[in-house]
Protein backbone atom coordinates (compact mmCIF):
# COMPACT_ATOMS: atom_id res chain seq x y z
CA UNK A 1 0.00 0.00 0.00
CA UNK A 2 2.30 2.29 -1.22
CA UNK A 3 0.07 5.47 -1.59
CA UNK A 4 -1.13 5.66 1.91
CA UNK A 5 2.71 5.52 2.87
CA UNK A 6 3.78 9.05 4.29
CA UNK A 7 7.04 9.47 5.75
CA UNK A 8 6.70 10.04 9.81
CA UNK A 9 3.25 8.56 9.58
CA UNK A 10 3.49 4.96 7.62
CA UNK A 11 6.83 3.51 6.32
CA UNK A 12 7.44 3.14 2.86
CA UNK A 13 7.22 -0.29 1.23
CA UNK A 14 10.51 -1.90 -0.07
CA UNK A 15 9.40 -3.64 -3.35
CA UNK A 16 11.65 -4.99 -6.11
CA UNK A 17 14.59 -3.62 -5.09
CA UNK A 18 13.40 0.23 -3.98
CA UNK A 19 11.42 2.14 -1.52
CA UNK A 20 7.76 3.06 -2.91
CA UNK A 21 5.80 6.14 -1.04
CA UNK A 22 3.29 8.59 -1.55
CA UNK A 23 3.35 10.39 -4.75
CA UNK A 24 2.71 14.28 -2.56
CA UNK A 25 5.84 13.52 -0.67
CA UNK A 26 8.11 14.70 -3.87
CA UNK A 27 5.06 15.91 -6.18
CA UNK A 28 2.06 16.03 -5.49
CA UNK A 29 0.41 15.79 -8.89
CA UNK A 30 3.21 14.29 -11.08
CA UNK A 31 1.57 14.59 -14.58
CA UNK A 32 4.51 15.52 -16.26
CA UNK A 33 6.55 12.10 -15.75
CA UNK A 34 2.77 10.47 -16.78
CA UNK A 35 2.89 11.94 -20.10
CA UNK A 36 6.58 11.14 -20.68
CA UNK A 37 5.48 7.55 -19.92
CA UNK A 38 3.18 7.67 -22.36
CA UNK A 39 5.02 9.63 -25.22
CA UNK A 40 7.57 6.44 -24.47
CA UNK A 41 5.00 3.98 -25.38
CA UNK A 42 3.06 6.32 -28.47
CA UNK A 43 5.61 8.27 -29.54
CA UNK A 44 2.43 10.72 -30.41
CA UNK A 45 1.38 13.80 -27.81
CA UNK A 46 -1.80 13.60 -29.26
CA UNK A 47 -2.42 9.75 -28.72
CA UNK A 48 -2.47 10.85 -24.83
CA UNK A 49 -5.49 11.48 -23.07
CA UNK A 50 -5.84 12.83 -19.43
CA UNK A 51 -8.31 12.63 -16.39
CA UNK A 52 -7.49 14.11 -13.45
CA UNK A 53 -9.42 13.44 -10.15
CA UNK A 54 -7.93 16.26 -7.79
CA UNK A 55 -9.57 14.70 -4.60
CA UNK A 56 -8.03 16.76 -1.97
CA UNK A 57 -7.90 20.34 -4.03
CA UNK A 58 -10.82 22.11 -2.28
CA UNK A 59 -10.47 25.77 -2.14
CA UNK A 60 -10.10 26.91 1.23
CA UNK A 61 -13.04 29.13 2.60
CA UNK A 62 -11.63 32.46 3.44
CA UNK A 63 -13.39 34.48 6.17
CA UNK A 64 -12.17 37.87 8.14
CA UNK A 65 -12.23 35.79 11.43
CA UNK A 66 -9.19 36.26 13.48
CA UNK A 67 -7.67 32.84 15.05
CA UNK A 68 -5.16 32.81 17.78
CA UNK A 69 -4.30 29.35 17.14
CA UNK A 70 -1.20 28.44 15.38
CA UNK A 71 -1.74 25.42 14.31
CA UNK A 72 -5.03 26.87 12.77
CA UNK A 73 -3.02 29.30 11.34
CA UNK A 74 -0.63 26.51 10.00
CA UNK A 75 -3.15 24.48 8.81
CA UNK A 76 -5.27 27.27 6.86
CA UNK A 77 -1.95 28.61 5.26
CA UNK A 78 -1.12 24.87 4.36
CA UNK A 79 -4.23 24.32 2.72
CA UNK A 80 -4.27 27.74 0.78
CA UNK A 81 -0.70 26.59 -0.18
CA UNK A 82 -1.77 22.74 -1.73
CA UNK A 83 -4.77 24.25 -3.22
CA UNK A 84 -2.47 26.99 -5.60
CA UNK A 85 0.16 24.70 -5.73
CA UNK A 86 -1.57 21.10 -7.70
CA UNK A 87 -3.21 23.62 -9.32
CA UNK A 88 -0.69 25.74 -10.71
CA UNK A 89 0.86 22.15 -11.46
CA UNK A 90 -1.30 20.93 -13.63
CA UNK A 91 -1.71 24.42 -15.78
CA UNK A 92 1.95 24.37 -16.25
CA UNK A 93 2.16 21.41 -17.65
CA UNK A 94 -0.90 21.63 -19.87
CA UNK A 95 1.18 24.55 -21.09
CA UNK A 96 3.75 22.50 -21.45
CA UNK A 97 2.24 19.81 -23.40
CA UNK A 98 -0.48 21.28 -25.39
CA UNK A 99 -0.92 18.03 -27.74
CA UNK A 100 -1.76 16.17 -25.06
CA UNK A 101 -5.86 15.49 -24.76
CA UNK A 102 -6.65 16.82 -21.49
CA UNK A 103 -9.92 15.47 -21.35
CA UNK A 104 -11.76 15.46 -17.84
CA UNK A 105 -10.61 16.90 -14.67
CA UNK A 106 -12.85 17.31 -11.16
CA UNK A 107 -12.43 18.09 -7.48
CA UNK A 108 -14.34 18.27 -4.47
CA UNK A 109 -17.02 20.44 -4.60
CA UNK A 110 -17.72 21.02 -0.94
CA UNK A 111 -15.81 20.60 2.06
CA UNK A 112 -13.65 17.78 2.36
CA UNK A 113 -11.38 16.05 5.27
CA UNK A 114 -8.32 18.03 6.79
CA UNK A 115 -5.78 18.09 9.37
CA UNK A 116 -5.97 14.77 11.59
CA UNK A 117 -9.39 14.01 10.31
CA UNK A 118 -7.12 12.78 7.06
CA UNK A 119 -6.42 10.28 8.82
CA UNK A 120 -9.60 8.97 9.79
CA UNK A 121 -10.91 6.31 7.94
CA UNK A 122 -14.48 5.24 9.30
CA UNK A 123 -17.95 5.53 7.65
CA UNK A 124 -18.83 8.41 9.76
CA UNK A 125 -16.07 10.42 8.29
CA UNK A 126 -15.84 9.03 4.80
CA UNK A 127 -19.20 8.55 3.83
CA UNK A 128 -20.44 11.99 2.66
CA UNK A 129 -17.12 12.60 0.73
CA UNK A 130 -17.61 9.80 -0.98
CA UNK A 131 -21.01 10.13 -2.12
CA UNK A 132 -20.02 14.19 -3.08
CA UNK A 133 -17.12 12.25 -5.24
CA UNK A 134 -20.06 10.31 -7.32
CA UNK A 135 -21.78 12.87 -7.35
CA UNK A 136 -19.05 15.62 -9.11
CA UNK A 137 -17.65 12.69 -11.26
CA UNK A 138 -21.31 12.43 -12.87
CA UNK A 139 -21.54 15.99 -13.25
CA UNK A 140 -17.79 16.57 -14.65
CA UNK A 141 -18.87 13.46 -17.16
CA UNK A 142 -22.06 15.29 -17.89
CA UNK A 143 -20.82 18.47 -18.76
CA UNK A 144 -18.24 17.08 -21.67
CA UNK A 145 -14.94 16.71 -22.28
CA UNK A 146 -12.21 19.51 -21.22
CA UNK A 147 -15.21 21.60 -19.26
CA UNK A 148 -13.01 21.04 -16.01
CA UNK A 149 -9.88 22.17 -17.58
CA UNK A 150 -11.40 24.87 -19.30
CA UNK A 151 -12.95 26.24 -16.02
CA UNK A 152 -9.91 25.84 -14.01
CA UNK A 153 -7.98 27.81 -16.73
CA UNK A 154 -10.38 30.59 -16.99
CA UNK A 155 -10.16 30.79 -13.07
CA UNK A 156 -6.69 31.17 -12.62
CA UNK A 157 -6.35 33.80 -15.76
CA UNK A 158 -9.39 35.66 -15.56
CA UNK A 159 -9.45 38.57 -13.17
CA UNK A 160 -13.18 39.22 -13.29
CA UNK A 161 -13.68 35.57 -12.58
CA UNK A 162 -12.01 35.67 -9.79
CA UNK A 163 -13.46 38.66 -7.95
CA UNK A 164 -16.93 37.62 -8.79
CA UNK A 165 -15.61 34.27 -6.93
CA UNK A 166 -13.27 34.71 -5.05
CA UNK A 167 -13.46 30.72 -3.52
CA UNK A 168 -12.70 28.11 -6.41
CA UNK A 169 -15.59 26.01 -5.38
CA UNK A 170 -17.88 28.65 -5.40
CA UNK A 171 -17.02 28.77 -8.85
CA UNK A 172 -17.15 25.42 -9.66
CA UNK A 173 -20.80 25.25 -7.97
CA UNK A 174 -22.05 27.52 -10.20
CA UNK A 175 -20.46 26.33 -13.07
CA UNK A 176 -22.16 22.81 -12.55
CA UNK A 177 -25.14 23.43 -11.50
CA UNK A 178 -24.91 22.75 -7.80
CA UNK A 179 -25.86 25.63 -6.25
Amino acid sequence: MSSASIPAVFQPRYVDGRYHMDGGTVWNTNIATAIQKCYEKTGDYSKISLDIANCDAHHPVFNNETSHNALENYMRQRAIHKFHKKTNDILEVKRAYPEVNYRYYFQPSGETNSGLSELDFYNSTTWRVNEMGRRDAKATLEAGENFGFEMLEQYHFNQEVKKAYPNYTDYFKKMFGFE
